[in-house]
């Protein structure tokens, strides 16, 4: 057996370095705070008929964010998602919320895991130890965030559309109506999807709407005023829940006036390639991650487009492609970094924290440049150029001049 070549070597021995980097970062880092208790506390409250949306639960989760954190917060941490979250997180009310923590991490690796067979298409366990041991994703499992859940439903959804499964597609984005605004980073392909072929795949969105009432209906059913009680919640949760990016780097007038550019020039890109699956997909997703609220652990969306820079991109790359990638690389090489620092200088934690935020910002950029960069200036046929064919990636028969293969990837 020859020995492998030195670059595949060093791939490995790169990634193996990156994963353990991640892995400490989460340990030194890490929150003692976990982003599960406030849903495990309601969901708690509301299977012994108590009311998840009461101040008495508020003023505890507010208690224990002090002790767990920096002190004191001024902020009103009442419970900020609709009540048919509650049962996606029943089984884990079950517990203790210390195995119901410890569950939730292993369930959160897995599901990561299978994540990424779901989102690209195809399992390699390279790309798999890359994706665990992004800053983003270890940053969603090391604090429990129930995003970790909500994000594999949505790459479920995608790889149920992909082989034509759309009943079941629209029961797993029904689910998702438990954390409604990250439909939003999906809205724009699904609906492209679904009008593409109205015919054969109406049964997506009667099965979503099914789904999305029957979880409304059942949680009114248990709680009748619930709504009033989540409304109060949101507007809690905005006075803490962060701004855009661009409101971020500009301030509140200029960033919106960036932020509703962004939107316009996003949709065009995704008018422009409405029959590229992937391409729709990357650029639906990094352009909501800039022009929502942004939080870090949302970054885990950025795995679809991130395939598409350093996967299904030949040649020599673009300066936006090479600006992206080379930002891409930060969230892998910054864990790393922030270790060596703090063995060096201890107490580094609040600064890096604002090194980690400005970078992450820099990344969604990057990435958005590159793929309106190859969506928009490029035309739809240069938009992509895959470095090999599979036979598996050749569809039986062409597709009907402008229908949407979305069946298979390149």
């Amino acid at each position: 057996m020859r020995p492998a070549p030195i670059s595949s070597n060093w791939r490995w021995t790169l990634i193996i370095i990156a994963l353990c980097g991640s892995i400490a970062y989460g340990f030194v880092f890490g929150r003692s705070y976990s982003d599960l208790h406030p849903i495990w506390t309601a969901t708690h409250a509301a299977l012994h008929g108590g009311d998840p949306y009461s101040s008495a639960l508020a003023d505890q989760e507010r208690v224990r964010f002090h002790a767990a954190v920096i002190g004191n917060t001024p902020y009103d941490l009442r419970f900020a998602y609709p009540f048919p979250s509650i049962f996606l997180f029943a089984p884990l009310a079950l517990f203790s919320f210390e195995h119901a923590r410890v569950a939730y991490t292993v369930i959160g690796l897995l599901l990561t895991v299978l994540s990424v067979k779901w989102w690209t298409g195809e399992f390699r366990l390279d790309v798999v130890l890359l994706v665990l041991a992004s800053r983003p994703v270890m940053l969603g499992i090391s604090s429990q965030q129930p995003t970790v859940l909500f994000a594999a439903l949505l790459a479920a959804a995608f790889a149920c559309m992909r082989s034509q499964r759309s009943v079941t597609a629209g029961v797993l984005l029904g689910l998702v109506v438990a954390k409604p605004q990250l439909l939003l980073f999906v809205a724009a392909p699904v609906c492209i999807w679904v009008l593409q072929d109205w015919r054969k795949r109406r049964a997506l969105p009667l099965a979503f709407i099914a789904t999305s009432a029957a979880l409304t209906l059942a949680a009114f059913a248990l709680q009748p005023h619930w709504f009033s009680g989540w409304l109060v919640a949101v507007r809690a949760y905005s006075a803490y829940a962060g701004d855009s990016i661009p409101m971020l780097l500009f301030g509140h007038r200029i960033g919106l006036a960036v932020s509703v550019v962004l939107a316009v020039i996003g949709t065009l890109a995704i008018w422009r390639l409405r029959s590229q699956l992937t391409e729709v997909l990357a650029v639906s997703i990094t352009t909501a991650l800039a022009v929502l609220p942004f939080q870090p652990y949302n970054a885990m969306l950025l795995i679809p487009p991130a395939v598409l820079l350093f996967h299904k991109a030949s040649g020599k790359p673009s300066l936006p492609e090479l600006i992206s990638r080379l930002s891409l690389i930060e969230m892998w090489a910054f864990p790393v970094v922030a270790i060596l620092i703090e063995l060096r200088f201890s107490s580094t934690g609040p600064f890096l924290y604002r090194i980690e935020a400005g970078l992450m910002e820099v990344v969604v950029f990057a990435v958005l440049a590159a793929i309106w960069e190859r969506s928009y200036i490029k035309s739809p046929e240069q938009a992509i150029a895959p470095s090999s064919t599979r036979s598996s990636d050749i569809p039986s028969s062409p597709p009907e001049q402008g229908t949407l293969d979305w069946q298979t990837i390149p």
